[in-house]
Order: C-alpha cells, then structure tokens, then sequence
C-alpha cells in the first residue's frame, strides 16, 4: 500500500488505501508482537513488550525526519516509495527466517522457564498455565477487563489531539518545540517504565500506577496549561497513556487468564481498545468544536482514568475465584 500510494491521484484512493493499512496493521504489530512476547518471555515479559514497544517510537523518530527531508529535496512521491521498501526490508526477512511463533518451535525453552523450581506447583496443569477462553469470556472478570480496554482506548488517542493542545495554547514557537519533544520523550519511555513496574508490582499494581500518572497528566493540562514546568509534567505523564495500550492491556490479560488461550482473550481485548480509540478522536474533535476549549474532553478522560483503576480492581478480584474454581476442577490451584 504504501508503494500505491505514491501513485495516487484521487481522493477517494487514499481512503480505501488507510482502510487496508488499518486492517494490516493488526497483523503486523498490534496483536503479533504481545503473544510473541507473552511465548517466548516467562519471566520479565512485560520489560519486554515495553522495550519492543519503545522501539516503535524510536522508530518513527527516525524514519519521519529522513521522509521529511526526501519530500523536500525529492517528492513525497519519492518518499512513498522508501517507505515502501524500508518497510519492506525491516519486516519480511525477519518474519521469514527469523521469527518463530513460539520457543519448542526451536527446540527452546522460554526466558526464564529454569528460574523457577521444578517443585514448584504450575498455574494449572497441561500445556500451558491459565483460564481456558470458553470459562474467561463467560465471566464477570472478562467484561470489567473489557471495560478497563474501553477506558483505556479512550485515553490513548488523545496523542493524535496533543500536538494541536500545544499550539492552541498559544507558546512561542521554541516553546511549542520544546513541549512537542517532551511529549515524544514521555511516550517513548513511559513504555518500558510500565513495563519494568509491571515485572516488579504484577499487573494490577503496574496498572494502577499508570492510570494514576494519566489522571494527574490530564489533571495538570486542565489546571496548569499556561504554565511550563506543569506542562512538561503533564506531558510526561501522558506517555502512559499509549505505554497502558500497548503494554499495560496484554500484561492485564495476562495476570488475570494466564497464557493458556491468551491470544484468544487478548485479541477481543485489543479490538475493543482500538475501536474505542478510533470512536475517541472525533469524540474529542467535537467537544474541542462545541466548546472551544479541550477541557471538556480532558474532564472524561480524568474520569476514564478512575472508571479504569475501578475496573481492574473489581476484575482481580472475580480473577481469584474463576482460578479457584478451575483449578479445584483440574485438581490444581494457580501459582
């Protein structure tokens, strides 16, 4: 598609080619790499899944000022066209000779498979620890998780609308730079920060530290939007917002099911989070239109935020007896 679309010439061309890319993208990035991640990382999978996540924005910091610079001294026909190939290049030799769905694949075993004692009592036994899916989406559990992913996807997309809060609130164009970069830095490395908290707290607490961070964010830009220093914080803290999309929503499916049919369970989870975002730009658009101000749509994700951290407590709580129930029915308890 992206080669394509240096050819085109028609609106309506360009509407069809985001529709494909968009349903691409889910197979490339959004659901592979969690349940690569989740296969092949038994201990220390969520630092993973935040520094893989982090490489995605460190990539785009690249690739975007080199497509900037080929557009000027080319055309953006031309930069088109490396993307196309740099996309190319990066993704299919990797995913041919590389990339294995899973360890045994090798003949290997997890990161973190000899860690622990051999006497130690599995989540549940079989070939893989967790919740079976026909159990996990019948339960209570499931749908708060699946409310956390609403309130999550909510809050995500604000980073399409950050750039345009910056400069409507008016700064010199230094000062607009400067906040643009701060936002960049707390999306690339709030990732795999939630990441390493996650590892160290579970992903409850992990959890819940983030959506903290992301209420204050949203809080500081209603309060404090004309002051720098509150500004900076604020944006530092929105990271967590993409890093709890991306990171926090497959490590709660995780904690709360297990690996047994996890990319079964994630992948509903990750739709939702998707959709719901996609519904949540123009949200924001037409708040921004009613009342002139983004405070509005601020004040919903403040409440999201606290919707969210309710959510995930309420389904860690059901998440104890479904693993009490099932593994009293296959004579074993989770770990």
């Amino acid at each position: 598609m992206f080669g394509l679309m240096s050819t085109f010439t028609r609106v309506y061309q360009w509407y069809i080619a985001g529709a494909i890319l968009g349903f691409g993208c889910g197979y490339i990035y959004s659901l592979p790499v969690p349940i690569l991640i989740n296969n092949w990382f038994q201990e220390k999978a969520s630092l993973a899944m935040g520094i893989a996540s982090m490489c995605s924005g460190l990539g785009g910091a690249i690739i975007s000022p080199i497509g900037t610079m080929i557009i000027a001294q080319y055309h953006w026909r031309a930069a088109y066209v490396a993307l196309a190939l740099t996309s190319l290049g990066l993704v299919l030799p990797f995913s041919i000779f590389v990339l294995r769905f899973q360890p045994k694949d090798l003949g290997l075993k997890p990161y973190g498979a000899e860690a622990k004692p051999k006497t130690q009592p599995s989540a549940m036994q079989g070939v893989q620890a967790g919740i079976p899916a026909a159990v996990a989406l019948r339960s209570g559990t499931y749908l708060f998780l699946v409310f956390t992913a609403a309130c999550i996807g909510f809050m995500d997309k604000f980073v399409q609308h950050i750039p345009s809060f910056i400069g409507f609130l008016g700064f010199a164009p230094a000062q607009i730079a400067a906040l643009s970069s701060c936002m960049m830095l707390g999306t690339v490395g709030a990732k795999p920060l939630l990441g390493w908290l996650i590892d160290r707290l579970g992903a409850k607490r992990g959890a819940l530290c983030a959506l903290t961070g992301l209420g204050l964010s949203f809080t500081l830009m209603i309060l404090a939007n004309q002051v720098l220093a509150g500004l900076f914080i604020a944006l530092l803290l929105f990271g967590f917002g993409p890093a709890l999309s991306i990171v926090g929503s497959p490590q709660l499916t995780r904690d709360l099911f297990g690996t047994r049919d996890f990319p079964t369970l994630y992948t509903y989870i990750s739709m939702v989070v998707m959709l719901v975002g996609a519904g949540s730009v123009s949200c924001v658009g037409y708040l921004f239109d009613a009342f002139g101000s983004y405070n509005p749509a601020f004040t919903l994700a403040i409440l999201a935020a606290i919707l969210a951290a309710v959510f995930v407590l309420v389904a860690f709580s059901g998440a104890e007896r479904i693993k009490q129930q099932v593994g009293a029915s296959h004579g074993s308890g989770f770990s």
